[in-house]
């Protein structure tokens, strides 16, 4: 009851105030406070507290999307690197075995002199010719072993590596191993170079 009086005591003395300025009659002073009385927002304010909603959610996610994608990439370089490293470490086994034994240092690696090659650690470090300089198969991937290799059986991986090597003097060969992948529409890759001696 309070409440509902002091509204008509509010009402009583704006009309008062009103007639007393003689600027406005009756009945548009009625539907002024009319106006006034009403509660809620604007179309404007709704607006304006959807885009600020919108805001500090939308920039949140912004980050977070970007910090997944950052880490899928850092996978992708850190397995690509692996992989990389991999070859070397098979050439320099080949190189040492065949010294263990008493053959020529280069041995079984002919194949990738001057030209593109693949080599498994999963078949014995079986080296293959690539088609040409630069055109490889990919990698295979084995999910349950988590293996790389070139096993007909497994399944293609996004990973492709080139294995290329020059004989810089009779007693030193210069490696290069390039991993390449896709990344959505961008093409990354991973180059290592090392160079291996004969130390017979």
């Amino acid at each position: 009851m309070t409440k509902r009086h002091d509204t008509k005591e509010k009402r009583n003395m704006f009309l008062k105030f009103a007639r007393l300025a003689g600027r406005f009659e009756i009945k548009n002073l009625k539907f002024l406070f009319a106006l006034r009385e009403q509660k809620g927002f604007s179309f404007i304010e709704a607006l304006v507290a959807i885009s600020i909603l919108i805001t500090s959610i939308a920039g949140p996610m912004t980050i977070a999307q970007q910090g997944l994608s950052a880490a899928r990439i850092s996978v992708d370089q850190i397995t690509a690197f692996y992989l990389a490293q991999e070859a070397v470490e098979g050439i320099r086994h080949i190189r040492d075995t065949n010294v263990l034994n008493g053959d020529s240092w280069l041995t079984g690696l002919s194949l990738c002199i001057d030209t593109s090659c693949t080599l498994d650690i999963t078949q014995s470090n079986e080296i293959e010719a690539c088609e040409s300089l630069g055109v490889c198969d990919p990698i295979r991937y084995h999910e349950q072993t988590n293996l790389y290799g070139y096993d007909g059986r497994w399944s293609d991986s996004k990973f492709t590596r080139d294995i290329r090597i020059t004989q810089i003097v009779p007693n030193e060969i210069a490696i290069e191993v390039f991993v390449t992948w896709n990344a959505g529409v961008l093409s990354r890759s991973v180059v290592i170079q090392e160079s291996l001696f004969n130390w017979q």
